[in-house]
């Protein structure tokens, strides 16, 4: 997902059986290693464009390639992650990750919140922890997390082990 338009977005069916070959290629390489690593690939947070992109979780998560799947945006925030749609898509044994990154604010530039790094903001991290935990992902991944020191402000690391506990965020 850093970097994900490796394709035309023309061939989503090509692209897919590129990576999809791609995943299983690394699975096989991992399972070498004589233990269980897990893969969990982070993936555009719509099932769309992460299908055009290239990434097919289904298929993935049908041929057994992949352990868990984290969902994102690139640079922002995605308040909005169809959580339902992947679970449907992987099924219950696909373990499920909703991930924040760097800013509070998503794409559309919501009003109200902060224009400020998402981990130095302790209500905004545990709300999207809850959101996410309450609609059935498995747990949460914060990607960029040290970021914030670009601008001279420290995460608020006492916020993070909270945000694995949907009853202790109630």
């Amino acid at each position: 997902l850093r970097f994900p338009s490796f394709f035309d977005r023309k061939s989503a069916a090509d692209n897919c059986r590129t990576m999809t070959d791609f995943i299983g290629q690394v699975r096989t390489t991992l399972d070498s290693a004589g233990r269980r690593i897990n893969l969990i690939p982070r993936v555009p947070c719509l099932p769309a464009g992460a299908y055009e992109l290239g990434f097919d979780v289904q298929t993935w998560a049908q041929q057994d390639l992949i352990d868990g799947l984290t969902v994102g945006m690139f640079l922002n925030t995605g308040w909005e992650i169809p959580i339902d749609q992947f679970q449907q898509l992987v099924g219950p044994q696909i373990a499920l990750y909703a991930c924040c990154d760097f800013e509070a604010r998503n794409a559309n530039d919501w009003q109200g919140l902060p224009p400020e790094p998402l981990a130095t903001n302790r209500e905004l991290l545990r709300g999207f922890a809850a959101n996410y935990l309450a609609l059935g992902a498995d747990g949460i991944c914060i990607f960029n997390l040290f970021c914030s020191r670009e601008r001279g402000q420290e995460p608020d690391f006492g916020a993070l082990s909270a945000m694995r506990d949907l009853q202790g965020l109630r």
